[in-house]
């Protein structure tokens, strides 16, 4: 989530930095700065806090395809996040998924972040699934597996 600052201080920030780190500070510079500065802040996404994010399994994975094939793209979003009339996350967007603890007997993830349709970070707040062998209905692979389909409900932060 975008951290929403007040545009003086991104302004007095960057008059410090130039101040110095350049010792020179010129008012084409700073109205250049400042142009930058007011547009970053004012078309910034936002994402407001507690806004549902459903996403679904891609495909079946364990721990093996998990620690080869990295945790990006094993969940995907299911539909598109819709905050304030802009979409904020567009559907089918690949979710980075963290593996927290895995055992021959249990599996269990943590969801932690999704690109935005900005390219900003969104980060997922508390977000995990837990699955063990007993789950394994049809016992292939072997242990405990996320099947695909397999749907998720979670919170930005």
């Amino acid at each position: 989530m975008l951290i929403k600052k007040s545009r003086f201080k991104v302004l007095r920030r960057l008059f410090y930095f130039f101040k110095f780190e350049k010792n020179k500070l010129t008012m084409k510079t700073f109205i250049t700065l400042s142009a930058i500065a007011f547009a970053s802040v004012s078309f910034a996404q936002s994402v407001p806090s507690k806004t549902l994010v459903s996403m679904v399994a891609s495909k079946d994975f364990n721990e093996k395809v998990l620690k080869s094939e990295g945790g990006m793209g094993l969940f995907v979003i299911e539909k598109d996040v819709v905050a304030n009339g802009k979409t904020i996350i567009a559907a089918q967007t690949p979710i980075n998924v963290l593996l927290e603890k895995a055992t021959k007997s249990d599996l269990k993830i943590v969801i932690a972040e999704v690109k935005g349709t900005d390219g900003s970070t969104i980060v997922i707040d508390d977000c995990w699934l837990y699955t063990s062998i007993d789950q394994n209905l049809t016992g292939k692979p072997k242990g405990p597996v996320f099947r695909k389909g397999t749907r998720k409900i979670c919170y930005t932060k």
